[in-house]
């Protein structure tokens, strides 16, 4: 990204991309976490769906690192996702690229909440960005 104002419209353009890439998966799957599922916290609904996730950790200036991991997703929202990876993440920010079956692939840029190891692997929890969280 070379300015600002590129970063700005990436953002704004990836905000509608989740927002269109979430109706889409919601409408391949259609399952909703039924009553009981817990304590639900979040402001956005979320969808238990299972797919692969290709994750590229990113400096604190954006730029991606030389490694990278795979995972798949627990659930998604519009908000964020829940993730499943064999590896811990340190990296605040991330590149986090879907591959659905049923769509090509589409990747947003994430801020790690949290990475909990859980066993053999690592629950991460991911808020996607918009300009507001940027700022």
């Amino acid at each position: 990204m070379n300015t600002e104002l590129d970063l700005v419209q990436l953002v704004n353009q990836t905000a509608k991309q989740v927002s269109r890439f979430v109706s889409e998966i919601e409408s391949l799957y259609m399952y909703r976490c039924p009553d009981g599922c817990g304590i639900e916290r979040r402001e956005t609904e979320r969808l238990n769906i299972t797919m692969p996730v290709r994750i590229i950790p990113l400096t604190d200036n954006m730029a991606p690192r030389v490694y990278e991991s795979n995972g798949i997703t627990r659930n998604i929202s519009s908000a964020g996702v829940g993730l499943v990876s064999p590896d811990p993440l340190s990296e605040s920010y991330l590149i986090l690229e879907f591959q659905p079956i049923e769509l090509p692939p589409f990747s947003i840029i994430g801020k790690t909440l949290y990475c909990i190891e859980t066993g053999f692997y690592f629950q991460i929890g991911c808020e996607f960005l918009n300009w507001e969280t940027l700022l």
